[in-house]
């Protein structure tokens, strides 16, 4: 994802998620994305990670649920880990539809030729004025998905 979408992004999202979700504080920064830890019963961790494309201009969101306080990055996505540790992609959980992942700039070709460079500014803009869309769009997911999350977990924890 280019550093001007990735710099917007995460500060947008962590700001929406703080305020949606007031529970939640920044535990890490891993892969190029952001950890958002809050704690639950039995010593256990809900997780939010968001993640970044580091190819293309997209992001995704997975969720976890860990004892302690690290993301469980050695899990793989729809598994349950030795220790009931459980990580998905938050459309798992929430039935999204597509591929899961939220993109920043649109296919489409301009209407009216433009030099390269114009064009180029142009979809940066457009780009960066759809993230606030796009996050709140992840919030609304999240409302949904950490409530079932932490059901899922619970015969196993």
């Amino acid at each position: 994802m280019r550093v001007d979408y990735s710099k917007v992004l995460k500060l947008q999202f962590q700001s929406k998620l703080l305020e949606r979700f007031p529970e939640f504080e920044k535990a890490a920064a891993e892969f190029g994305g952001v950890v958002y830890r809050r704690s639950i019963s039995g010593g256990y961790s809900v997780f939010v990670f968001l993640l970044p494309s580091p190819q293309m201009q997209r992001f995704t969101v997975e969720l976890a649920v860990a004892p302690g306080g690290s993301f469980p990055f050695n899990v793989l996505h729809g598994e349950v880990g030795p220790q009931g540790e459980l990580r998905c992609r938050i459309r798992s959980l929430t039935q999204l539809t597509g591929d899961g992942w939220w993109y920043v700039e649109d296919s489409l070709i301009p209407d009216t030729p433009k030099s390269e460079e114009e064009a180029s500014r142009e979809q940066i803009n457009a780009g960066l004025a759809r993230i606030p869309a796009l996050v709140e769009s992840v919030m609304d997911h999240l409302r949904v998905a950490i409530p079932m999350l932490i059901h899922v977990q619970q015969p196993h924890g």
